[in-house]
C-alpha cells in the first residue's frame, strides 16, 4: 500500500510539474504571439506607407513627363518656325515674291515660343496652330 501511495504522489507530482509546466509556455506562447503581431502590424504599417509614397513618386514622374513632352514639343516648333523663318529670308535675299508667307507671323509666333509676349492674338492660341499652317490673318493685317 505503501508503494501504491508512493506511485500515486509520484504521479501526481509530475502531473503538477508537467502542468506548470505547460502553463509555462502557454504563457510563452502568448508573448510570442502578442510580439508577432505588433510587428505584423508594425510591417503592414510600413507597407501602408511605402504604397502611398510610391504612388506620389508615381504622379510626380507622369507629370515629369507631361512637362517634358510639352517642352519637346515647344523646342521642336520653335526649330521648324526659324528654319523657315531662315529659308523665307534666304529667300527673299534671292530676290523671290515673300507675299504669300506670312513671315511677321511666324516671328510672332517665334517670340511666342521663345517667352516673349506676342503681338496680336490672331496667331494661333497653340504652339501647333502656327506650326503647322501658314497664318492667313497676318497677311490681312500688313494690307490693312
Amino acid at each position: 500500500m505503501l508503494n501504491v501511495l508512493l506511485w500515486i504522489s509520484i504521479r501526481t507530482i509530475g502531473a503538477e510539474k508537467r502542468a506548470g509546466i505547460a502553463e509555462e509556455k502557454g504563457e510563452d506562447i502568448k508573448k510570442i504571439v502578442v510580439a508577432k503581431s505588433q510587428l505584423m502590424e508594425k510591417d503592414r504599417q510600413e507597407i501602408s506607407d511605402l504604397k502611398k509614397e510610391l504612388e506620389v513618386s508615381k504622379l510626380l514622374h507622369l507629370k515629369e513627363i507631361d512637362v517634358t513632352v510639352e517642352e519637346t514639343k515647344k523646342s521642336a516648333a520653335l526649330s521648324i518656325l526659324q528654319s523657315r523663318i531662315k529659308m523665307a529670308e534666304e529667300a527673299s535675299a534671292e530676290g523671290f515674291d515673300m507675299k504669300t508667307l506670312d513671315l511677321e507671323g511666324w516671328r510672332r509666333i517665334s517670340a511666342g515660343l521663345m517667352g516673349e509676349k506676342m503681338e496680336t492674338s490672331k496667331v494661333g492660341d497653340e504652339a501647333g496652330d502656327g506650326v503647322e499652317k501658314e497664318v492667313p490673318q497676318g497677311d490681312e493685317g500688313k494690307d490693312a
